[in-house]
């Protein structure tokens, strides 16, 4: 009889329980949602940003119906930025073809293309170049890739230190690696540590061994009809999801110079920095001063992180052997592969 009259109650304690539990499952949910909502405007913010420091208040795009030499005065200040950043050099032969270009979609006399076409003639590229490669340039991809650290930076404008973002576990260990030499030339190499970082991000960390391997295997299987049109599918959607989210990024924070390029496609001049920014994994934050600041902070940090000595100077934050983040850029947008990305954007946007 206890039992009868007391099971009412036991039963109102467990329910009471598992609704209250509940509750806070629910609002640690919620919280946790909002905490992550928070945390994507707050970094949405600050990239737009350090947008707006870096291409934004350096390379000023030329405008609709633009006269002959504010084109190219546009291109100039574009090619100087590019050249800056990543020692990437467009000669006069480069600047005049993509004026000529630019000017003639300014003008209304040709198209934009956009993102999704961009991507495509991207992927047609990566795929020539992967086809081609030999295993010379397959090594020289490798030893360009490697970086010495293994996390993205951020400059912090108020401190005026460089910090780094969202430490993976792998690299808790603070730039354990050590520089062969004392650096003072800035040719400073991982010892012990030959890992090549394929993102600015981050990802695609591995050993140099191992890049090779993966980068041989894939260019045999591009000899392969069936492989190759099932590598070019991936290849192209994870290309053009890039250049999106890139000029997602730039129309929002420079709207007044990208936000046709969201909607309606990019210019020429826009196509070639897109075709920089996705080949070098250079996000165009940062200006000048900024970068400079970010290298001297990154001495520093090397030093009371190692007790050894690194020198940044004379070397540019992107591009091979960038000491933000280094990449094959020069074999990426060699003089031949240029030509043929500049043909491609040339027929596209003459249409």
């Amino acid at each position: 009889m206890r039992l009868k009259t007391k099971s009412p109650r036991l039963r109102f304690i467990l329910i009471s329980i598992l609704v209250v539990g509940g509750i806070v499952i629910a609002i640690s949910r919620s919280s946790h949602s909002f905490d992550m909502e928070a945390h994507k405007r707050l970094w949405a913010e600050q990239s737009q940003a350090s947008i707006r420091a870096g291409v934004g208040s350096e390379v000023r795009l030329a405008s609709a119906g633009a006269r002959s030499e504010d084109v190219r005065a546009s291109l100039d200040s574009m090619a100087d930025f590019i050249r800056y950043r990543s020692g990437l050099e467009l000669n006069n032969e480069v600047k005049g073809r993509l004026a000529r270009m630019e000017e003639r979609v300014l003008n209304g006399e040709g198209r934009r293309v956009s993102a999704d076409e961009l991507g495509e003639l991207f992927t047609t590229i990566l795929v020539e170049r992967l086809h081609n490669c030999t295993d010379a340039e397959i090594e020289q991809a490798a030893g360009a890739a490697v970086n010495i650290k293994s996390m993205p930076l951020k400059y912090d404008k108020a401190t005026g230190k460089t910090i780094r973002i969202d430490n993976p576990k792998e690299a808790e260990a603070s730039l354990s690696s050590r520089v062969g030499g004392d650096g003072s030339d800035g040719s400073g190499k991982c010892k012990g540590s030959g890992d090549v970082m394929l993102r600015f991000s981050g990802e695609g960390h591995m050993p140099s061994e191992a890049f090779i391997l993966e980068a041989k295997s894939l260019r045999s299987r591009f000899q392969s009809p069936l492989q190759q049109v099932a590598l070019v599918g991936i290849a192209r959607q994870m290309v053009t999801t890039i250049v999106r989210n890139r000029v997602e990024s730039l129309s929002a924070a420079l709207p007044e110079q990208w936000a046709q390029a969201q909607g309606e496609g990019l210019t020429p001049a826009q196509a070639f920095l897109m075709a920089y920014s996705t080949a070098s994994d250079d996000p165009l934050w940062y200006s000048v001063n900024e970068l400079k600041n970010m290298r001297k902070h990154l001495e520093r940090m090397w030093k009371e992180d190692t007790g050894e000595t690194l020198s940044y100077e004379g070397r540019t934050a992107f591009g091979t052997g960038g000491y933000l983040f280094s990449s094959p850029l020069g074999l990426a947008l060699n003089t031949e592969t240029t030509a043929r990305l500049l043909k491609l954007i040339d027929e596209r946007s003459a249409k």
